[in-house]
């Protein structure tokens, strides 16, 4: 039992100090990353978003948001690239997916997305949203209250992304001219915030852009639909334990995935494990794993998993949270209604990736198709779920972003 204890005891030790060369070029480097050439020290591994915004020599500011639910969220900022300060700039808002936060953004290191848009005049402001590692307090319950972990993403867009624009607006005076970037689960965040409060969204955005979208999730993975009829199982599981959500109170996670994902052959499961949601090997940079696996599972609660896998269920329906037996009380309907996504007024850009099997080209277009308002498909990647924030042609897609929303 203590040579056990004793891993855990090492490895909590500042990765640095684990082990000095901690990226490699290919997966192969890794085998012999203590005396490759191919591998080096990169400081942004383990490193918190302040830490690589200000390590790559930005100005960082950091802002705590009350919603009105009594949650606490965590905004960062990047008001200029450090020389092009002065002058009112154009706002971009950039939304982490599911199971991540701001951290997603920042992958590429001085080539992220953060910087490339910093460095074309823009103000940058990043979500934290509920329950991740820098958003989990809240007025009256901690992470280890039941209570804290009742919500999914529909809670996300309609309180933390309310507040954090109305916060944004009053810094920037930016009202009606915010662009809004989202990945995955916040291109989800989006559809339902613009939809169910549509004059609120049009007094705040200029422009949707989607990467990955998320609505509909008729054709998903066959291993992802295999799970699907056990989602109750899984939440009575879960729940006889205690366990509602998955975030902070677990911190000791990261270093084990740390650890595993910069050496070999553990490194090869960490660069498979976007199979699940599709991936292009093509695109993988071999270097990031290690900086994308530190950001993995910052938090996330289990009514999301579970809000998602019902709409998988639901076969074409993009739908409330469904409470079984509850809803004639709560929706005055045995269904959960469709979140009325033909209501959105905001000019919607959807990128999505031929190798992706959860934003799927399908149920993409049917996205489109389902939107009343200014929209275009963009060309498309031949992109997995996660290769649009590290993919190795992620630059050239923050180029056609810059010209859509400039």
């Amino acid at each position: 039992m203590s040579k056990y204890v004793l891993v855990l005891v090492i490895c909590s030790i500042p990765f640095s100090a684990c082990m000095r060369k901690n990226v490699c070029k290919t997966i192969e480097d890794y085998r012999t990353i203590e005396h490759n050439p191919n591998c080096w020290y990169n400081p942004d591994v383990g490193a918190s978003p302040a830490e690589i915004i200000k390590g790559h020599g930005y100005p960082f500011e950091s802002y705590e948001v009350v919603t009105k639910d009594g949650y606490i969220v965590t905004l960062f900022r990047v008001p200029h690239n450090g020389t092009n300060f002065g002058a009112k700039k154009p706002v971009v808002f950039l939304q982490h997916g599911m199971a991540v936060d701001s951290s997603c953004y920042l992958y590429l290191g001085e080539k992220s997305s953060v910087f490339v848009f910093a460095n074309n005049g823009y103000d940058v402001w990043l979500s934290n949203s509920r329950g991740t590692k820098y958003s989990s307090k809240h007025n009256k319950y901690s992470v280890y209250d039941p209570a804290y972990w009742n919500f999914s993403f529909h809670e996300m867009a309609i309180y933390d992304l309310p507040a954090m624009l109305e916060f944004i607006i009053k810094m920037t005076g930016q009202t009606g001219h915010i662009h809004y970037i989202g990945h995955s689960m916040g291109t989800t965040i989006s559809y339902i915030y613009s939809s169910l409060m549509p004059q609120h969204a049009k007094r705040s955005l200029r422009t949707i852009v989607s990467l990955a979208p998320v609505a509909f999730l008729d054709h998903v993975s066959p291993l992802v639909r295999a799970i699907v009829p056990f989602r109750y199982l899984i939440w009575d599981f879960f729940a006889s334990l205690g366990l509602y959500g998955v975030g902070p109170n677990v911190q000791f996670k990261l270093d084990i995935v740390l650890q595993m994902c910069a050496r070999y052959p553990f490194i090869l499961i960490c660069s498979n494990l976007g199979d699940l949601a599709g991936t292009n090997q093509a695109e993988n940079r071999a270097s990031t794993l290690p900086v994308s696996a530190a950001a993995q599972l910052s938090g996330i609660s289990l009514k999301t998993l579970l809000h998602y896998a019902q709409i998988i269920d639901a076969r074409g329906r993009f739908q409330y949270f469904d409470y079984g037996p509850y809803n004639r009380k709560i929706y005055n309907s045995t269904l959960p209604p469709e979140y009325p996504i033909y209501k959105i007024k905001i000019p919607v850009y959807l990128f999505y990736g031929r190798r992706d099997l959860l934003a799927t080209e399908k149920d993409v277009y049917h996205l489109y198709e389902k939107l009343k308002t200014e929209k275009r498909i963009m060309e498309v990647f031949n992109f997995g779920h996660n290769n649009f924030l590290s993919g190795l042609h992620a630059l050239d897609l923050y180029q056609m972003i810059l010209k859509l929303i400039q």
